[in-house]
C-alpha cells in the first residue's frame, strides 16, 4: 500500500509574530488549533487509506486494485486542507501529484505483487528527486509543506507563512529542510528495494508499511531540530 501523502507531515515551527526576523525575539510558537487540524488531516490520510485497502481486499479486489483504492485517503486530506484554506495550496497539489504517480506506477507494466513493491520504491525515489529538484525553483517544496502543516490551515495563516519568505534565515531553513527530505526519500527507496529483493513478498510488504514511518519520523525529527536552530537569534 502506498504511503499516505508521501511526506505530507512536514512539521516546521513558525516564528513568533512581530519579529524583525525569525527567532529574533521569543522563538517559535505552535498554533494549537492548526496543530489539531493537521493531526486530524493526517489521521484522515492514513486511516482512510488503510481502511480502504482492507475493505477492498476483503471484498475480493486484487492487490493492484486495492492499492489504487487506498489513494482516496491522501486525496481526501488534500481536499480538507483546500476547503479550510479556501485555496489550493502548493502542498495539496504535491500530495495529489504524488498520489497520481503511485496510481500510474501501479497501472503501468506488470501487476505482479513484487513488481508493485518495486514500483512503489521507484516512486518514493522519484519523489526524493522531485524534492531535490525543487531546490532549483523559486521556493523549495519544504516551504509549501510548511505552509500547510505549520499554520492553522486558514487563508490568513498561509499568507502569514508566505510573508516569512522575506527573511534570509527562514529561506535558508526551507532549502536545508528540503535537502533533508530529499535524502530521506532516496534512502528509503534504496532500503525498500533491497528488502524486496532479499525477502519473500509477505516479509517485504510488512517492511514497506514500516519503512515510511521510520523515514518520516527521522526526517521530522531533523526538521524540528533545524527549525529550532534557524529560529534562534
Amino acid at each position: 500500500m502506498k504511503r499516505s501523502g508521501h511526506g505530507a507531515s512536514v512539521l516546521i515551527e513558525s516564528p513568533s509574530q512581530g519579529q524583525s526576523e525569525p527567532g529574533a525575539a521569543h522563538g517559535p510558537t505552535w498554533n494549537r488549533a492548526g496543530l489539531a487540524f493537521n493531526v486530524a488531516v493526517t489521521v484522515l490520510d492514513v486511516g482512510v487509506a488503510i481502511a480502504a485497502f482492507a475493505v477492498a481486499r476483503d471484498a475480493g479486489a486484487g492487490e493492484a486494485t486495492a492499492y489504487l483504492i487506498a489513494g482516496v485517503g491522501p486525496v481526501l486530506g488534500g481536499v480538507a486542507v483546500w476547503v479550510r484554506a479556501g485555496k489550493l495550496s502548493g502542498a495539496s497539489l504535491a500530495v495529489f501529484a504524488f498520489t497520481a504517480l503511485s496510481a500510474a506506477a501501479a497501472l503501468v507494466g506488470s501487476r505482479d505483487a513484487d513488481a508493485l513493491l518495486y514500483k512503489d520504491a521507484a516512486v518514493t525515489g522519484l519523489i526524493g528527486l522531485i524534492f531535490g529538484g525543487s531546490l532549483l525553483c523559486r521556493r523549495p517544496l519544504a516551504f509549501y509543506f510548511g505552509q500547510r502543516y505549520a499554520t492553522d490551515g486558514t487563508h490568513e495563516g498561509m499568507q502569514e507563512w508566505t510573508g516569512m519568505w522575506q527573511y534570509p534565515r527562514f529561506r535558508r531553513a526551507q532549502y536545508v529542510i528540503t535537502v533533508v527530505w530529499a535524502v530521506a526519500y532516496l534512502l528509503e527507496a534504496a532500503v525498500q528495494t533491497l528488502v524486496v529483493h532479499a525477502s519473500t513478498f509477505d516479509v517485504a510488504y510488512a517492511w514497506t508499511q514500516v519503512l515510511p514511518w521510520i523515514a518520516t519520523a527521522l526526517a521530522v525529527a531533523a526538521t524540528v531540530v533545524l527549525a529550532r536552530h534557524y529560529a534562534r537569534p
